[in-house]
């Protein structure tokens, strides 16, 4: 099954659940698509889809300049993995397809 289309992502930090919705395309092995967070619309950034293994950056301003690296695994309507944040560690990221 495709990875292409809109998702719900719920990102577990240490402030809370934050929610956004991302939207994705591929291109070969390339991850293309964007997130739409409280923060704005991030694009994403090298991302790479190995069979149902995908990872990517966001570059986030707020609350500090940083990448945010994703690491997560798809299987069928749903993804979980993790997110590092910067120097402030990984936490759980998952979703579910919204169309």
């Amino acid at each position: 099954m495709s990875v292409e289309g809109s998702w719900d992502v719920v990102l577990n930090t240490p402030m809370g659940k934050q929610k956004g919705k991302m939207t994705v395309s591929v291109n070969g092995d390339e991850l293309l698509g964007e997130i739409q967070s409280p923060m704005g619309n991030i694009p994403m950034k090298e991302g790479k889809l190995d069979g149902d293994k995908a990872t990517w950056l966001c570059g986030v301003t707020k609350p500090i300049s940083m990448n945010l690296e994703f690491d997560v695994l798809f299987e069928g309507d749903v993804f979980k993995g993790t997110v590092k944040v910067g120097p402030m560690g990984k936490n759980v990221v998952e979703g579910k397809r919204a169309s």
